[in-house]
């Protein structure tokens, strides 16, 4: 079994061009999808504070430690949610 790694790779006129497109599409994307779009951003976010919190409240470790695992944690929550 063999896997491909598909790359986006492009050359900058044509990335220049794609995200152009892609910037077009969203500012005429109608209003209820933006918001619905803005809304499951927001929760992404309030997730991962969330779970920031959760992680570093009372955990007794120095404070750099203390902020690299809630930092780890937060973006945990970010990537699964």
């Amino acid at each position: 079994m063999t896997n491909k790694i598909a790359l986006d790779a492009h050359p900058p006129l044509e990335m220049a061009e794609r995200m152009e497109d892609v910037g077009v599409t969203k500012a005429t994307m109608d209003p209820w999808s933006m918001l619905a779009l803005a809304v499951l951003a927001g929760s992404c976010v309030g997730l991962g504070a969330e779970f920031y919190t959760l992680v570093i409240t009372d955990s007794g470790l120095v404070f750099g430690m203390n902020k690299l695992i809630g930092g780890s944690s937060s973006a945990w929550a970010w990537f699964w949610s």
